[in-house]
């Protein structure tokens, strides 16, 4: 996202001033740092007047770091003295020639502070929008990769009603096969839901973080100084509503994904059903052929004709008469 380009920043007695007003408060702290140093310059001063008063035992006694700190210590309150005395000798910072330099000099520095800071958010949010962009890919194609199993298991299960000599199963292979598809339903719904509660998340993530951003932003922006406290705010709350303004629409285009994933789930499973209830049929009709077919050739066979108990009561007669015929024979021989 990238900033607009911004209004004419203040005016220039309002950025005077607040240059002035810093450059006043660091004068003072200058100062006040160099009144501590010049105590303890004199502090330091009446330690090696006492220790030489003291005699030489004592002297002995002072080590070679005391008296480098010593040195360090005389060496920048001289430097802050100079530095504090030339400044003193600025009459008026708005009108000298030294003073104007310094705020110009100032000022620019706060200009390119402004500048890289606003930069580096942006930088910032171009990676934090590549960051998203690839989480949303990964949903998407989380979802996809599950439909597309979903939809090659029903489509083995539906093959499984097609195989040969079907129609020698029975109906209880078909109400197995049915409440496996409703199986499939059902979670194909809660993957969706899963789906669609991933984007909320997303966009909610990006809402917070964009936010926590923006805050951040704001407190070096006006740390950097170079315009006011209220004119932050102006140009954050620009960046903020159009984040904002973001969200809202992306929330409206995931419910409408949302909304497509569920009409299409729900036509593919449709499909589905169809196709389950014509193998119901055409088993129903194959078992029904079957059953005329092998009527038919139990009627052409004779069964009802000759039973097999019938058939068999005639052979059983025909052996006992078979038997009489041979004694008859036997029995003439004989005479």
């Amino acid at each position: 996202m990238k900033p607009s380009k911004q209004k004419e920043v203040g005016s220039a007695s309002l950025i005077n001033f607040k240059a002035s007003s810093n450059l006043t408060k660091t004068i003072k702290a200058e100062r006040k740092a160099t009144d501590n140093s010049f105590l303890k310059i004199k502090a330091g001063k009446e330690h090696l007047e006492a220790l030489k008063s003291s005699g030489g035992t004592k002297k002995s006694t002072t080590s070679l770091s005391r008296k480098k700190d010593d040195k360090n210590i005389i060496f920048s309150s001289r430097q802050v003295e100079g530095q504090v005395k030339s400044l003193a000798n600025v009459p008026e910072m708005k009108t000298s020639e030294k003073g104007i330099a310094m705020i110009k000099s100032q000022r620019e520095r706060r200009r390119e502070a402004h500048r890289n800071e606003l930069i580096r958010h942006e930088r910032w949010m171009d990676q934090f929008e590549e960051n998203l962009e690839e989480q949303l890919k990964e949903i998407n194609d989380t979802l996809k990769l599950y439909l597309s199993a979903s939809n090659s298991e029903l489509i083995d299960l539906l093959e499984t009603l097609a195989a040969e000599g079907i129609h020698l199963k029975n109906v209880e292979v078909f109400r197995a096969v049915r409440e496996q598809t409703e199986v499939h339903h059902n979670e194909r719904r809660a993957e969706i839901e899963k789906f669609y509660r991933n984007l909320q998340n997303l966009e909610n993530t990006r809402l917070k973080q964009v936010t926590t951003a923006v805050s951040k932003l704001r407190a070096n922006l006006i740390e950097h100084a170079f315009i006011l406290e209220p004119q932050v705010d102006e140009l954050l709350q620009s960046f903020k509503d159009e984040i904002k303004a973001k969200v809202d629409d992306n929330l409206v285009v995931r419910h409408q994904a949302y909304e497509l994933e569920l009409a299409n789930n729900e036509e593919e499973m449709e499909r589905f059903y169809d196709r389950w209830k014509q193998k119901e049929l055409r088993w129903k009709r194959l078992k029904h052929d079957y059953a005329v077919e092998q009527f038919k050739l139990q009627l052409n066979s004779g069964y009802f004709v000759n039973p097999p108990k019938r058939v068999e009561c005639f052979k059983a007669l025909y052996r006992d008469q078979s038997k009489v015929f041979e004694q008859r024979t036997e029995f003439v021989n004989e005479l």
